[in-house]
């Protein structure tokens, strides 16, 4: 268990259908829910929006969990995809480590979320 901007963060055993990370993250936006999945990809490629979605759908059966974040190591200012279970977030993972030891990581997630609900504004 670690901590980092005020977030705890469990790491799972190396075990397929798990995720990486679990993390609860005070101040977070209720709408979110409290934990969050992240799961760490190795490469943006990784990072498929298509398949994305269907390959984090078993985390949303966790009960209570809304959001699922996936971090890549290149850099971008992220998105977000809506899924019938709850919010999939796409963030680099210095901009992700960044909100964090920010302590702003529910503001970054709510202007991802705006963003894809309303476009550029």
């Amino acid at each position: 268990m670690r901590t980092l901007g005020g977030a705890t963060i469990v790491e799972s055993a190396a075990a397929s259908g798990r995720p990486d990370f679990v993390a609860w993250i005070p101040g977070l936006q209720s709408d979110f829910g409290n934990p969050v999945v992240i799961e760490a990809k190795s490469s943006r490629r990784a990072v498929n929006a298509e398949s994305l979605g269907d390959q984090m759908a078993k985390f949303f059966s966790i009960p209570g969990l809304r959001t699922v974040i996936v971090t890549h190591p290149e850099n971008d200012h992220g998105k977000m995809l809506f899924t019938n279970h709850g919010y999939l977030f796409i963030l680099g993972l210095d901009r992700f480590k960044d909100a964090l030891a920010q302590k702003n990581l529910n503001e970054v997630l709510i202007g991802l979320r705006n963003k894809a609900a309303h476009g550029d504004y």
